[in-house]
């Protein structure tokens, strides 16, 4: 079967100008604004100013967050929120409390699918020396460097989206205490997860399945005016 190159063409650019954008370390849209909504850490806010690509002080000023982005390859990249209290104060607020940090309104450049999240907290630095797991929070090596333990929720989102979201919840606050995290004395908080874009074969078999459905639905009209 001959392939009609002109219908393949448009199908073909159309595909290659998706998976552009992923090149290098260019899967955030460096310059939207991200949300964070928080309880308990250490106070309860919504802000909507947090910058990607920058760093941010956010709920009123009393915390710092900024990200850093870890190439794995052309397609995929892990992405990390640092928190910190400004000033060096607990991260989490009250033992009886509920603690959540969500991060919304993460934006790439071309739709991605989001898996891997994880979180950790750190005193000056200076990760919880010691966590375990417990009641949907697993425990593994930290991805990006390979040492030191992390939690892992093991959730994420299974679809193509150019929006993304990372969040953590522990009801109440006390549970972290009995994972391993200090919670009287940490002041920073991270959490991330892994963006990937879709490789060029899976985008070129699309181009392929798409060509080869509208050749069979052309051939179709044609059989019929032929009758």
């Amino acid at each position: 079967m001959s392939i009609n190159t002109r219908l393949l063409a448009p199908i073909m650019a159309a595909a290659l100008a998706w998976i552009a954008p992923a090149r290098a370390d260019a899967i955030l849209n460096t310059g939207s604004n991200f949300t964070v909504t928080a309880t308990d850490a250490p106070t309860n806010y919504t802000d909507s100013g947090g910058v990607l690509g920058g760093t941010s002080l956010i709920a009123g000023g009393t915390i710092q967050v900024s990200q850093t982005v870890t190439v794995l390859n052309n397609y995929q990249e892990w992405v990390v929120f640092g928190f910190s209290t400004v000033g060096g104060g607990a991260f989490v607020g009250s033992s009886a409390a509920t603690f959540s940090v969500a991060v919304s309104g993460i934006q790439t450049v071309a739709p991605t699918v989001e898996s891997n999240v994880f979180a950790w907290f750190a005193t000056n630095g200076t990760p919880s020396p010691s966590i375990t797991a417990g009641s949907g929070f697993f425990v593994e090596t930290n991805p990006i460097t390979g040492s030191g333990q992390v939690f892992d929720f093991g959730n994420g989102s299974s679809s193509l989206n150019q929006s993304h979201s990372l969040n953590i919840r522990a009801n109440p606050a006390s549970f972290l205490g009995t994972r391993g995290v200090d919670i009287a004395n940490v002041n920073q908080f991270y959490i991330g997860g892994l963006l990937t874009v879709p490789e060029p074969a899976s985008l070129t078999l699309f181009g392929f399945g798409a060509f080869g459905l509208a050749a069979r639905r052309r051939r179709r009209r044609e059989a019929q005016c032929a009758v």
